[in-house]
């Protein structure tokens, strides 16, 4: 959408203004107008080939495009490469700290504990990989050994008889190995196993130091991390087993000695910084351009509602009104700001101050999203490769209806079978996990491993499952996917023809009226402008607008005028 750049020109220092309604003081004809709204509305090539303008802010707009793209490639491969090294050490260190993932005796829940203790304090000598502890002298810290639990709980199987505290409590010790399980856990007011049924979780935390030294080259130094562990014995489901599972979190730190003379930066890392800077001045301009072009499109379009409401006695509707307002630019605008803030984690991160790679990932590659979902505007400026938007645009309304309307089929068997196959099938065990499987169907995948795991334990279960699965997926794919798809065919048809069967409005209507305009006529030094307030004579009145507008339009009395350009701001 066209935008609109203006200025004031002030020829008298007298003060008085004059606010009358009604003016008749719009010096502009219909023809006039008709020719101005004409060119407002041409696309870039248009206007191109009428003024013989490049369309620069377009060419910035793509070039934009491509920044933004490099810009998450070049984010893309460092964070995987984080993410390799991350998952791999995972691995690592959960079979280096684990014996046997499940317990089921007193003895293993002790033998769990020291193995943890003995392995953590020979980590440095005996693991394969770079680990060491975080001290000056390598010496080993302790471990912080806590244990969450039931303040008390009495049961005797035997009479059905329990005593139940619900109040949950967690102890913590700082314990430097070699370590007696027992004795610790008396230290804490527990005894083993007559104090089992109370502990819920059992955790041992501790930090180790790694490199990554995976891709050394003049331009890429290594990464230091700092690997916060946690190894846990997990009761919660008191079911007769307890599960030992090793996790951590990690922050990236900038190793304090690098290879190259640029200091604890890379290379690669002020290249990327230098990128991120470029992209985050270019994503403010653009925004700023936007939000200009949106501003004056509504300014202008007041303009015009007042020259038809005086000149030719017809009000604009609220559709008419809206063909000014270009909503792709808030689209851009959303992708620009996503990207600013994307951005600026980026820095923090390659500088080591910050360790948010999972919001600045979200906040990119959303901005890349609407960026490359921004430039399908310029493809509405060609009218074959336009059908994508307009069958989109006029489906919409019909496809909302008939997914609402489908909603309330989809959840009830979900619901169904949630309930009534959960406790036989894996996959439907959650009413999320159960939706999943149900999306799966619908689409053809899985469908015999969703048939052959239901658990043959129950038969009147297994029988129903049969049911359900053949008349969800026969309703499904049969009906309702093949009523969606042929509401897009029908749009299709009807809209490929476009805009031959496009409903023509009464701002349409005008515009069109007329026979060819000259192209020469375009090309006018003063074409561009509509002349809002025409005050060449003393006892001139401002042109009567209506809101905001009025603001801009304050004459005074002798010959201030306001200008709106009709050049695009933003193509």
């Amino acid at each position: 959408m066209a935008a609109l750049s203006g200025n004031m020109i002030q020829t008298d220092t007298d003060n008085n203004i004059n606010n009358n309604e009604g003016s008749d003081s719009f010096s502009l004809s219909a023809h006039q107008m008709r020719r101005k709204l004409r060119y407002y509305f041409m696309n870039p090539w248009e206007k191109y080939k009428a003024k013989k303008r490049i369309p620069w802010k377009l060419v910035f707009q793509i070039v934009k495009i491509i920044m933004i793209t490099v810009q998450l490639c070049i984010f893309s491969s460092s964070r995987f490469q984080v993410v390799d090294f991350i998952n791999h050490n995972r691995q690592t260190l959960s079979h280096y700290f684990t014996g046997n993932r499940t317990l089921y005796r007193v003895e293993q829940i002790t033998q769990q504990i020291n193995h943890t203790f003995s392995q953590y304090a020979t980590i440095a000598d005996t693991a394969i990989g770079a680990f060491n502890y975080p001290t000056p002298d390598a010496s080993v810290p302790p471990i912080e050994f806590c244990v969450k639990k039931y303040s008390n709980l009495t049961f005797k199987p035997q009479t059905q008889l329990y005593q139940f505290d619900p109040k949950i409590t967690t102890s913590c010790q700082n314990v430097t190995g070699p370590v007696n399980p027992n004795q610790q856990l008396e230290s804490l007011e527990l005894t083993l196993p007559q104090d089992w049924d109370r502990i819920i979780l059992i955790s041992m935390k501790f930090i180790l130091k790694t490199i990554d030294l995976r891709q050394i080259e003049f331009y890429n130094d290594p990464d230091c991390y700092d690997l916060f562990v946690a190894v846990t014995i997990d009761n919660s489901d008191h079911d007769g087993k307890a599960l030992v599972d090793v996790t951590f979190d990690y922050e990236r730190q900038l190793c304090s000695k690098r290879s190259n003379k640029f200091g604890k930066l890379s290379l690669y890392s002020i290249t990327g910084i230098i990128v991120d800077i470029i992209v985050i001045i270019s994503c403010l301009i653009s925004s700023i351009l936007c939000l200009r072009s949106i501003f004056k499109s509504a300014l202008i379009s007041m303009i015009v509602a007042d020259f038809f409401r005086n000149q030719q006695n017809k009000i604009l509707t609220f559709e008419d009104r809206m063909e000014f307002i270009n909503l792709w630019f808030i689209v851009i605008v959303a992708s620009d700001t996503l990207t600013i803030i994307g951005s600026g984690f980026k820095i923090f991160i390659e500088a080591g101050d910050f360790h948010g790679y999972d919001a600045c990932s979200i906040l990119l590659g959303t901005g890349v999203l609407f960026a490359w979902i921004g430039f399908l505007r310029f493809l509405s400026f060609f009218r074959k490769y336009n059908i994508l938007l307009i069958t989109l645009k006029a489906a919409f309304p019909s496809v909302l209806r008939f997914m609402f309307c489908t909603a309330f089929l989809y959840m009830g068997y979900a619901f169904c079978g949630w309930i009534v196959l959960g406790p036989y099938h894996e996959k439907f065990r959650t009413l999320n996990t159960a939706s999943e499987c149900m999306f799966s169907l619908v689409n053809g995948d899985d469908m015999f491993t969703t048939y052959k795991i239901m658990s043959k334990e129950s038969y009147s279960a297994w029988l129903y499952s049969r049911i359900y699965l053949y008349t969800f997926i026969s309703l499904f794919i049969y009906v309702v996917l093949s009523l969606f798809i042929s509401i897009i065919s029908d749009t299709y048809e009807t809209m490929k023809d476009w805009p031959d069967i496009k409903k023509q409005t009464f701002l349409h209507e005008f515009v069109s009226k007329g026979g060819p305009i000259e192209i020469s006529s375009y090309r006018d030094p003063t074409f561009d402008t509509l002349n809002v307030c025409n005050c060449s004579t003393i006892n001139s009145r401002c042109y009567n607008l209506s809101g905001l507008t009025r603001f801009f339009c304050c004459c005074r009395r002798s010959g201030h005028v306001l200008l709106v350009n009709l050049e695009s701001d933003y193509q």
